[in-house]
């Protein structure tokens, strides 16, 4: 890949991870992080929807905290803009400047989501792409790819109760989505690994493509 400590220190790095719940995102995340803060990088880590404002309102939102006044649901149109617009935000308040400093920005999620989520609720995943146009461009992504199937059964096993992003159906079709996002946008920024191996599997799958940055 190329991304020399040189390279890290005077332009930093951004580092996505994708895939569905149960695919085990924010644990390799968690496990990136540390390895390379033992190897003397700064690592910021964080995810979307942020904990900036925008991104605190999407999370009040998917939990139910802010509701319509004419109806339970908010519009799935005015969600995804909240979310292109947190990760514009973000990108720019939190991301850059740390990128700036020689940071490692590790995100756990990022555009792609947008592409499967946002694109489900929207049925419109053309235009979710174009509210995302001008999103900042990660150096590589990682896609742990799981089976729905296994995702589902280790969502239920981790879980006392499922809301209804976690339910069997949905698991199965974000995870059949989000095979299809990476077809369709697959180039040498993405790297896919088998969510299906074990924690350690996958981790030593993902260093050795960052091999070179050591």
């Amino acid at each position: 890949m190329g991304f020399t400590r040189e390279y890290v220190e005077k332009k930093g790095l951004f580092l996505v991870f994708e895939g569905t719940d149960g695919a085990g995102t924010t644990t390799q995340t968690k496990l990136l992080k540390n390895i390379l803060v033992k190897k003397g990088y700064k690592v910021l880590l964080t995810s979307e929807p942020s904990t900036e404002f925008i991104g605190t309102t999407i999370r009040q939102i998917l939990n139910g905290r802010i509701t319509s006044k004419t109806s339970e649901e908010i519009d799935p149109k005015t969600i995804a803009l909240l979310f292109a617009a947190d990760r514009l935000d973000h990108s720019q308040n939190v991301i850059i400047p740390a990128l700036k400093n020689g940071y490692i920005v590790i995100s756990d999620r990022y555009k792609l989501s947008s592409f499967v989520y946002q694109g489900k609720f929207t049925k419109d995943e053309s235009w979710v792409e174009l509210i995302n146009k001008y999103a900042l461009e990660p150096d590589m992504t990682f896609f742990i790819d799981i089976n729905g199937e296994k995702a589902f059964e280790r969502i239920s096993r981790n879980r006392s109760s499922l809301d209804i992003f976690e339910k069997r159906e949905f698991v199965i079709d974000v995870a059949n989505r989000y095979r299809k996002v990476f077809k369709k946008y697959r180039n040498t920024k993405l790297f896919t690994v088998d969510g299906s191996l074990n924690i350690n599997n996958i981790n030593k799958l993902i260093t050795n493509s960052l091999k070179s940055l050591f």
